[in-house]
């Protein structure tokens, strides 16, 4: 995991790095833009104003994919093999439970710190019931926390949806401060 982030912070200090090489690109004689404000800062072209829409526009879009980056980090940890079936706990339960040590596999459980234990620990508090009960509670245990996990991925279902319909937006509204440059310099409205 250290090298992971490790890399991941290298990978984000040469982004930024090549980035601020980029930055300053400027003609002689015209007025110095940064590759930050010509994409990052949208401006009328006529009179140099920040044009506010264009910019919220850009700006939700990049917010929106740093929440999904961190969903997708989030959901990564919560579904690490530790967090579903943690080292040795199968071998430890299955030994168990092969001896017929239902309490002392119960007592293993008890934690419910993993999605294996959490199910199990549910299915042997009825075990007296009987070998039916026991499977029913199983299934509807490990279906509650499956449709618990399934939840956390419904923002990225809802942003993955949206966005592009944000980004269509923002195309539209450009294209319409593109024709009105065009008409405030001189040129015609007709599209042909």
């Amino acid at each position: 995991r250290r090298n992971w982030r490790a890399g991941l912070h290298t990978m984000t200090l040469q982004l930024f790095s090549a980035l601020d090489m980029l930055i300053a690109t400027a003609s002689a004689g015209e007025r110095t833009v940064s590759l930050f404000q010509a994409f990052f800062i949208q401006r009328d072209a006529a009179t140099g104003s920040i044009e506010v829409l264009g910019t919220l526009i850009i700006w939700l879009l990049l917010a929106l994919s740093g929440v999904t980056l961190g969903l997708i980090g989030v959901i990564a940890v919560d579904t690490q093999r530790e967090k579903i079936v943690p080292g040795d706990a199968w071998a430890r339960l299955r030994a168990a439970l092969s001896r017929g040590d239902v309490d002392g596999a119960l007592s293993q459980c008890a934690g419910e710190s993993s999605f294996l234990e959490s199910v199990l620990h549910a299915a042997l508090m009825e075990a007296h019931h009987g070998t039916t009960t026991m499977l029913h509670v199983l299934e509807q245990r490990s279906e509650e926390l499956t449709v618990n996990w399934f939840r956390k991925m419904e923002p990225l279902h809802v942003i993955g949806n949206v966005s592009p319909m944000i980004g269509l937006f923002g195309t539209v509204y450009g294209m319409i401060l593109a024709f009105s440059t065009i008409v405030a310099a001189g040129g015609t409205r007709d599209p042909v």
